[in-house]
This record gives C-alpha cells, sequence and structure tokens, in this order.
C-alpha cells in the first residue's frame, strides 16, 4: 500500500468522486515480515558498560554542583568579609573626621589675639608700645642714599 491508498468503508478517498466507488483496485493486505532478531552483544550495548557509564555521568554532575556550590559560598563568604572590612572602616573615618574637628576648635582657640597678646606679655615679657615711644626720623639733607663703593644716589629722581 502507498501513502494514497485507503481502505474501503474506513476512510472515504479523497481523490475518488463519491458517486462510485472503484471496482479496479486490488484491496488486499500485504503479509509484514516482523520478526525480532537479537543483536550481536557489542562492548558498548553491554548493560555493565552502559550502567558505569551513567554511574560515572551522575558522579562528574555531582561533583561539578558541588564544586559550583562551594564556589558560591566562597564568593558569598568574601563579600561578607570585605562588607565588615568596608563597615570597620567608613566608622573609622567617621572617628577621623570627628577628631579632625575637634582638633581644628581646639586650634582656633589657641590661636586668638588674646591668646597671642597674653602669652607675649607673660612669658616673654613684652609690653604693648605707648605713643610717646615712637620717634619719626627725619632727613633735611635731601634724598640722597650712600650705596656700595661709596656712591650716592639721588632716591627723589628715581620716584619721579
Amino acid at each position: 500500500m502507498d501513502e494514497f491508498d485507503y481502505i474501503p468503508g474506513l476512510v472515504p478517498s479523497p481523490f475518488a468522486s463519491s458517486a462510485a466507488p472503484k471496482l479496479d483496485r486490488d484491496d488486499s493486505l500485504e503479509e509484514i515480515n516482523v520478526s525480532v532478531t537479537e543483536p550481536e552483544h557489542s562492548p558498548a550495548a553491554d548493560p555493565r558498560i552502559t550502567g558505569v557509564k551513567r554511574f560515572l555521568a551522575l558522579s562528574l554532575a555531582v561533583l561539578v554542583l558541588t564544586m559550583m556550590f562551594c564556589s558560591v559560598m566562597y564568593v558569598n563568604t568574601k563579600i561578607n568579609s570585605d562588607m565588615r572590612a568596608v563597615s570597620e572602616l567608613s566608622s573609622d573615618i567617621k572617628e577621623a573626621q570627628a577628631e579632625n574637628i575637634r582638633l581644628h576648635a581646639e586650634f582656633s582657640s589657641m590661636v586668638s589675639a588674646d591668646k597671642v597678646r597674653n602669652y607675649a606679655v607673660s612669658v616673654l615679657g613684652m609690653q604693648k608700645i605707648e605713643r610717646y615711644q615712637i620717634h619719626y626720623f627725619e632727613n633735611r639733607s635731601g634724598n640722597t642714599v650712600v650705596v656700595a663703593n661709596g656712591k650716592t644716589q639721588n632716591v627723589g629722581a628715581q620716584n619721579s
């Protein structure tokens, strides 16, 4: 039978008209030989070898999955330790910034003008100058300056 054959009475033929059935065809069934032969034993078909292959494949898959699980655990542990180190460093930075602010405040309180004046008077023994202690010098002979090698220079001429 080929692909266009049909069994009469079961399925109508798509190629035949519905008016009259074909009578010139032989609708006998052919006998098919369906005997089962055992294959020859080959090393690839041995059930013990396929079982060993399955065991090795399963073992390899378990090993790969175990390695992946261990690597994920290692990465998570490393991330956690790094995050802990980052948080410790950030707390150290905050402490250092607070200490910096405190030291700046202490420094600015130490360098005030009153503190400098008090230090100069009490420790160095200095006194504030009074107005009567200031003397001014007037040069009535002109604006001449003696420079090296006895040469004189007129200062007034330079300014004009």
